[in-house]
């Protein structure tokens, strides 16, 4: 589908809050505007703009469509979508496909409530002050060293298996290559270019997950995001069990977001409001309704936010994992 594919659904959000956002295309000279879910995930996102004027017309017009219920709920080969047109029936944005009618509709009342409130733009938290009364905080520690490796998978001949290439981020001198998901090269090749003194704080913040990345000698496993059970061809959906220790308690599921990368095709779907349930206390199951998604082989990478006691803002903890659809 054409209008589709104009569309990064994988483009995070710079505020991470509720509401509207421009954002800015790195490298690419462009802008954007975004609508983020209550939990501050993108999920509408428009057309790209040449200047951050025009983004901000656009953006004035999409509330004015919210506003007066002008929006589309239409069912696309991808799933149930928001669609907003101009008067001139140029598309102006589009949201994720949903694997389900009423969870598209449930985020586009969200939006339309947004768009009427006094103040629709999503804000960055401001940082806490700090009274005279109280001494300034110490400076921060110098960051620690940091290394960033890309994965790529290419597509072999028939019936050959895909072809891996896994290389340093800003040296691509520093490269292997391997054939079919092949875990030991991978962990090989990272112990081999990670300085083995290099450990991070346990007090260092999390920091948002780039393509691969290695900070400690100690490698994490090569999946957290597992199938349960064997697919059988003809099934309409898998369940995935996500093994996680980061999880607090037995606070609850408040949210799921699962990217799916296709390595065949190499297009990145983004599904919302995935059904989600914790099994233990270390484990979760998510519920995957595959009957929209095409055939092939996909790189999984979940999130899951989680209620914290005594606290306003849920966890997210991420996983990730293979899957195989026939």
């Amino acid at each position: 589908m054409k209008n589709q594919e104009q569309y990064d659904f994988s483009r995070p959000s710079p505020s991470g809050q509720p509401g509207f956002e421009i954002v800015a295309i790195p490298g690419q000279q462009l802008w954007c505007f975004q609508g983020n879910d209550v939990n501050g995930s993108p999920v509408l996102f428009s057309q790209t703009y040449r200047t951050e004027d025009s983004a901000q017309r656009g953006l004035k017009t999409a509330l004015n469509l919210l506003k007066k219920k002008s929006v589309q709920v239409k069912e696309t080969p991808e799933g149930w979508q928001v669609i907003l047109l101009a008067g001139n029936h140029q598309e102006l944005a589009r949201s994720l496909p949903f694997g389900e009618e009423g969870l598209c509709r449930k985020n586009l009342s969200f939006f339309q409530r947004v768009a009427a409130s006094q103040n629709p733009l999503a804000e960055a938290k401001p940082a806490p002050e700090v009274p005279d009364s109280q001494p300034a905080a110490p400076e921060a520690e110098e960051e620690p060293i940091r290394y960033a490796f890309r994965l790529y998978f290419y597509s072999g001949s028939k019936g050959e298996p895909l072809t891996g290439r896994l290389e340093q981020m800003g040296n691509p001198a520093v490269k292997t290559t391997f054939k079919g998901l092949d875990g030991a090269a991978m962990v090989e090749f990272l112990h081999q270019h990670v300085k083995e003194e290099v450990v991070v704080a346990q007090e260092a913040p999390k920091k948002e997950p780039r393509a691969l990345s290695a900070q400690s000698p100690k490698m994490p496993p090569l999946s957290t995001l597992t199938v349960k059970g064997r697919p059988v061809k003809g099934d309409k959906s898998v369940e995935l069990v996500f093994a996680t220790p980061e999880a607090p308690g037995e606070s609850a599921v408040e949210n799921c977001t699962l990217s799916m990368r296709n390595m065949d095709t190499r297009q990145t779907t983004v599904l919302n409001n995935v059904p989600a349930e914790r099994i233990a206390t270390d484990k979760f199951n998510i519920r995957l309704v595959t009957s929209q998604i095409p055939k092939g082989t996909y790189y999984l990478h979940a999130s899951v936010w989680v209620q914290q006691k005594a606290k306003n803002t849920p966890q997210r903890v991420q996983g990730t994992g293979w899957l195989q659809l026939v």
